[in-house]
């Protein structure tokens, strides 16, 4: 315990081992110890090579204190020049290191290894950062979300089309389909059995569809009960296939998982492909989603439970 005391006082009253100032003042005597026995070393080889007498004792104790005032400059110079180039290089690493930050680079981290006080506020400055980031990264993630469901909302759509319309301006062949779809009678569901019932239905319908579609392709969630599907490069004669399938199977995961949902859950909807379409232009989207809109209207109109292309 008295040896913990005595350590703390003496980093109170010297500085820690690994502070600015006792690390310049380690590097200044390092000089200084240097060129003291460099310069003993050539006085000693002088006598020698003289072979001087001790009647010259005067002379050498001249000689000591001119090397002791030559050692004192040497010290002066040496600490000077240790502190600007240590406190210079690290402010400069530190600017660069943040004007990447400042750039938008918010994995960038502060470089860290000289052992003082540039290194404490580094490691604070970089843990700052790291919440920074996964505050800034679940923000963003869940910014294109749809809370209830988990799939990704309209936002995320238009951010979607405008890379799918870059792309396309770049000269890359674009081949799109989009699936718009909603569920039948579902204001009927939410009144006869609540909207907590509501909600598990959503959810269901969101977490059967995402099973069935591919790697690329995209479910998200663009009104209470409406849903839009991309599909990236879908060969026409799969569109069938799979519209089927996902009727299909949201018909037989509802019931199966919901029981108070008693009736066939069906939905309907409109199909259309990018072929028809300006996708260079981001009205060309708009247009696509007009188009199954239409499509799914005339669906509704004509008796529900199918998907018109």
């Amino acid at each position: 315990m008295n040896k913990f005391r005595f350590q703390k006082q003496k980093e109170w009253f010297l500085g820690s081992n690994n502070s600015l100032r006792n690390k310049i003042i380690k590097n200044t005597f390092k000089f200084f110890l240097i060129y003291f026995i460099i310069f003993e070393l050539f006085l000693v080889l002088y006598f020698y090579i003289t072979e001087q007498s001790l009647d010259k004792v005067f002379s050498i104790l001249q000689a000591n204190l001119l090397a002791g005032i030559t050692t004192f400059i040497i010290i002066i110079l040496s600490f000077r020049t240790t502190l600007r180039n240590h406190i210079s290089n690290r402010f400069k690493e530190i600017q660069a290191d943040m004007r990447e930050i400042k750039k938008g680079n918010f994995s960038k981290r502060i470089r860290m290894g000289t052992y003082d006080e540039f290194d404490e506020l580094a490691y604070f400055a970089n843990s700052v950062m790291d919440e920074f980031e996964k505050k800034l990264n679940f923000e963003k993630k869940y910014a294109l979300m749809d809370p209830l469901t988990l799939t990704y909302n309209r936002r995320a759509l238009n951010l979607s089309f405008a890379k799918f319309s870059s792309r396309a301006k770049r000269g890359e062949k674009m081949q799109l389909s989009l699936f718009l779809f909603d569920i039948d009678h579902f204001k009927k569901i939410n009144d006869t059995h609540g909207h907590k019932i509501g909600d598990e239905v959503l959810k269901e319908i969101t977490a059967t569809v995402k099973k069935i579609l591919r790697k690329d392709d995209n479910l998200y969630r663009v009104g209470g009960e409406e849903f839009i599907i991309l599909f990236f490069k879908l060969p026409k004669t799969k569109e069938k296939e799979i519209i089927e399938r996902i009727q299909r199977e949201i018909a037989y995961h509802i019931k199966k998982k919901i029981p108070e949902i008693s009736r066939k859950l069906t939905i309907s909807g409109g199909f259309v492909r990018s072929t028809n379409y300006i996708i260079e232009d981001d009205k060309g989207f708009q247009s696509m989603i007009d188009d199954a809109d239409k499509l799914l209207y005339e669906a509704k109109q004509g008796g529900r439970n199918k998907v018109l292309r």
